[in-house]
């Protein structure tokens, strides 16, 4: 069974007020995830600038 379905059944089983905070939780997991890939991205572009920047040579 993957996660998807193991959530999904556990959701089926919860009351609607649970079901609500389940969707809050996912929703918060997601933005999350969300801003750490904005962040991961940020300091890949600001280190690989500051590598091609600082390896020129004139």
């Amino acid at each position: 069974m993957t996660i998807e379905e193991q959530i999904y059944r556990y959701a089926q089983q919860l009351p609607p007020e649970l079901r609500a905070e389940l969707l809050d939780v996912a929703e918060y997991l997601a933005l999350k995830a969300e801003q750490r890939e904005r962040q991961l991205w940020n300091a890949f572009s600001t280190d690989h600038h500051i590598s091609i920047s600082t390896h020129r040579s004139y």
